[in-house]
């Protein structure tokens, strides 16, 4: 087998060329070297949209953990105020319920 390297980096092996590869005329030989430059552009092209969804669905994924943040605090808040508006309330029906009973007290007597 023969190393065969792109013309991009030729220090890097890519692939070894079968022992058949080596017996073929030097026009296969370029087709085939075609072939796998087009493959190689495509892998490349296809990396470069992976790795740009990655970086949107990042994105996407930080500003959905913002937005639950800012939601879990805005819940918290509105549990809160829900919890003192029932404490109020609770404290206005006690003081109703005093005042009927002063008020039923009072018709008695």
């Amino acid at each position: 087998m023969r190393c065969v390297t792109a013309p991009q980096c030729p220090k890097q092996k890519l692939f070894r060329l079968p022992v058949f590869l080596d017996n073929l005329p030097v026009s296969p030989r370029i087709q085939i070297n075609t072939m796998f430059e087009t493959t190689l552009a495509q892998l490349e092209r296809v990396v470069a949209d992976l790795l740009q969804q990655n970086r949107t669905l990042a994105e996407n994924c930080s500003q959905l953990e913002q937005d639950l943040r800012q939601a879990r605090e805005e819940n918290d808040n509105l549990q809160l105020a829900a919890l003192e508006q029932e404490e109020k309330q609770a404290a206005t029906l006690a003081r109703l319920q005093a005042l009927v009973e002063r008020a039923g007290a009072s018709s008695v007597a």
